[in-house]
């Protein structure tokens, strides 16, 4: 596959694909029948009912975004190893009022819209955007898309779970225990016991109103290492490592 990046004078196009040059003409007309039907969806959002009509916020905006990106995806032009490229094909054609500026080279804003639109809409509209943006800049989650199911979940089933303190909380215990840990090489039940270990230290803190800076975490989970190693092999329980890590700080 290929992707049109930039649109030069005369209406001449560049041309970007994962397999380098010598792009055949085939993979071109491909490339072209993306971008036209890009330029037609992203045309959509001009209209009232998209950009100036009732929303509850921007977030509800981005998910529309998204969600148009992944109807896009579901026609089979663009390939999974291209969508960094692809992403420069939407930003020819998608209002301003669509797009931010990216936050760096894995903090992609048209990634995190598409991402957020794997979410059900009554789930998304529970957070704010800057949340939304704090959870997918988080190291452990960015490239991790195993947690959005977790976090879909936890949702659902816990309101406290929601609010902005416990929010950045729990990314701070997350990103400590999962520190220098590449979360590809951990099976499902190994990642989910991290959640949930994070997520229990998040409500003893919570509960016990402790008042801790993330540095704290970090070195008293650090120190703790060995329970990292066994709340993934199973070892130890989410509640009982909380424990633990709580009464350390």
């Amino acid at each position: 596959m290929a992707v049109i990046v930039a649109i030069k004078e005369k209406g001449n196009y560049d041309y970007s694909s994962v397999k380098g040059v010598g792009i055949p003409e085939e993979e071109k007309e491909n490339a072209r029948k993306l971008n036209d039907l890009t330029k037609k969806e992203m045309s959509k959002f001009n209209s009232k009912k998209h950009l100036k009509g009732k929303l509850k916020n921007k977030v509800e905006l981005y998910w529309r975004f998204g969600s148009v990106l992944r109807n896009i995806f579901k026609t089979g032009l663009v390939i999974p190893g291209e969508r960094k490229i692809y992403w420069k094909n939407v930003r020819l054609h998608a209002p301003a009022q669509l797009l931010a500026k990216d936050r760096g080279p894995n903090r992609i804003h048209i990634e995190y819209c598409f991402r957020l639109a794997g979410y059900p809409k009554n789930l998304v509209l529970r957070r704010k955007w800057s949340e939304w943006v704090y959870l997918f800049d988080s190291p452990s989650i960015n490239k991790e898309n195993r947690f959005d199911d977790w976090d879909k979940n936890k949702i659902k089933k816990e309101e406290k779970y929601l609010s902005r303190g416990n929010t950045r909380l729990f990314i701070q215990c997350l990103n400590s225990i999962l520190e220098n840990k590449k979360t590809k090489d951990l099976n499902d039940d190994e990642l989910l016991s991290c959640y949930e270990g994070a997520w229990q230290l998040t409500k003893s803190l919570a509960k016990n109103k402790t008042d801790v800076s993330k540095d704290k975490i970090k070195k008293v989970i650090n120190d703790q290492n060995n329970l990292v190693g066994k709340i993934i092999g199973g070892e130890i329980s989410p509640e009982n490592f909380a424990e633990i890590i709580k009464n350390g700080i």
